[in-house]
């Protein structure tokens, strides 16, 4: 018989910026910001004690701090394009025994680029790259079945190109 005894409390800021430039010869362009700054995370890994996952991985999957996504987006008649750059804060994970101490894994930040079409009746055409500059994920211990990288934050795929039709 397995029960939940753990609770978790959290709690943040979420901020949403969205911003449309005047109509211009060349096009539309809009600005967004979508981003979540984590203030508290505590969750009880033993159904009794609470411990803050905020920013480390000493006790369980850690928490950025700050997440985000920022986006750049252009639309000329039928044509458009975005621009995105993908934010995670870094965080501390403690070292495996025999080693002490701590190992700092950095900020995962990456740029994603969709070109899109719709100018065919009611269908979207759109191809684009996902981590356009081809980044590694920062090294991690975090063991998730994965060893190297932390799928939560990161991915260790690289550069993607894909294809992309919507009726």
């Amino acid at each position: 018989l397995l029960i939940n005894l753990g609770t978790t409390q959290t709690s943040g800021i979420d901020v949403s910026f969205n911003w449309n430039a005047p109509t211009t010869e060349v096009g539309n362009f809009r600005v967004g910001l979508q981003g979540t700054y984590v203030l508290q995370f505590d969750t009880q890994i033993d159904g009794v004690n609470y411990v803050s996952l905020l920013g480390d991985a000493a006790d369980g999957a850690p928490v950025p701090r700050w997440r985000s996504a920022l986006t750049v987006d252009w639309t000329l008649g039928s044509w458009g394009a975005t621009l995105a750059h993908i934010y995670a804060s870094g965080y501390d994970e403690k070292l495996r025994v025999p080693a002490v101490g701590t190992h700092d894994v950095g900020a995962v930040s990456t740029w994603d680029l969709q070109v899109r079409y719709t100018g065919f009746a009611d269908w979207q055409i759109a191809a684009g790259i996902r981590n356009l500059l081809d980044e590694e994920p920062p090294f991690s211990l975090t063991s998730n079945f994965q060893f190297g990288f932390n799928p939560v934050v990161a991915s260790p795929l690289g550069r993607v190109f894909y294809l992309r039709a919507t009726y």
